[in-house]
Parts: structure tokens; sequence; C-alpha cells
């Protein structure tokens, strides 16, 4: 594992300017925070199971490029703040490379590059690009109640075999200001 935060750390904590990579076994989390929220700013998290894993967090993540991991971000029961980052390449096929194998990326692991729920993710001036799933929605995922924003974003070249590029199931989500372009579902929709 790279970071955990697990003691209530708030905004003062501060991960900057860090690259996190190669966490390959369970956890495999770069940063992991439960009941804490960091602030994370100007690193790059890459090839590693989840780049960021939050359970009750409010997490600040400013000016980082999370990419090439299996899961981007998963957030539940969280709010965290994600501005200026790149989102990209985080796909099941990272598994592989990771040495995951696929039975523990599909099973456990929900690849792609957002993945909330029961959460109010706020995505501000942020890149969601080239991440790719099976379901529930390559770029972002909202289910179980959550109620997202997402400002002044691109959203571009995703993929979901099944279900679309933003998947939002038993939630609430606003878009605004945003381009969604050359994202891929089998169901042919990008929301």
């Amino acid at each position: 594992r790279g970071f955990y935060f697990y003691s209530g750390e708030d905004h003062n904590s501060i991960v900057d300017g860090f690259t996190i990579t190669h966490n390959y076994f369970v956890p495999s989390y770069a940063i992991y925070c439960t009941q804490a929220s960091p602030k994370i700013m100007n690193c790059i998290i890459t090839e590693n199971g989840f780049g960021i894993l939050g359970e009750e967090s409010s997490a600040l993540i400013i000016d980082c490029t999370i990419s090439d991991n299996i899961t981007g971000m998963d957030f539940s029961d969280s709010n965290p703040i994600i501005n200026k980052c790149i989102i990209k390449n985080n796909t099941r096929e990272n598994a592989l490379k990771l040495k995951y194998g696929d039975i523990f990326s599909t099973r456990i692991m929900p690849p792609g590059g957002i993945y909330c729920s029961q959460s109010t993710p706020t995505i501000i001036n942020s890149i969601v690009s080239g991440n790719s799933t099976w379901w529930l929605g390559a770029g972002i995922s909202l289910w179980a109640n959550s109620n997202g924003t997402i400002t002044n974003c691109t959203i571009v070249g995703n993929t979901d075999d099944r279900d679309g590029t933003i998947w939002c199931e038993d939630s609430i989500l606003t878009i605004n200001n945003c381009i969604l372009w050359q994202n891929k579902s089998k169901l042919g929709a990008m929301i």
C-alpha cells in the first residue's frame, strides 16, 4: 500500500508531489482514506489496483493524474472534491498487467475511472479519458443514492461493454458545461 489515512485526518494532512505506483498486493491501493479527508495534490498515481479508495471521506484531490490502475478512484459514503485532475486509462486489462488475473478484478474491483456508492462527488475542471469496464460506467459511475456534480469537464474516449460512459443508478447527477465525446457503449448511450 501507499498512504493510509484512518485517524480522522482532515485537509491539513497533505500528500503533495508524489508518484505512487506498483501497489500490487491486497490491499492494493495507492491512497486509502477511511474516516479521513486528506488533501492530495500534484501527485501521479499509476499502476495500482485502486488509485484512491475512500470510505467516509471528504478528500480534496487537486492537480493529480490517476492513470493505468484497475480502478482510478472508488468512494463509498464519501464527499470527495476532484479538481483539475486527469483520470485516464484505468481498465480491467490492467489487472492482468498488474498480475491480478481477471477473476480478482471482475469480482472485487470495479474497473474504470471514478466509481461512487452512497457518495456526493464534486468533479470540476477535470479530464476523464480512455477508461474502460464491462459494466456500470467506464468513465464515472454513481449508484446507491449518490448525488454528484460534474462541471467544466471533458469526458472522452471511454469504453463500456454494456452500460455507457456515465452510469447513474438510484442517484442524481448534475452535469454543467461538459464535453462528452467519442465514448463507446454496446447500448449506444453515453449516459
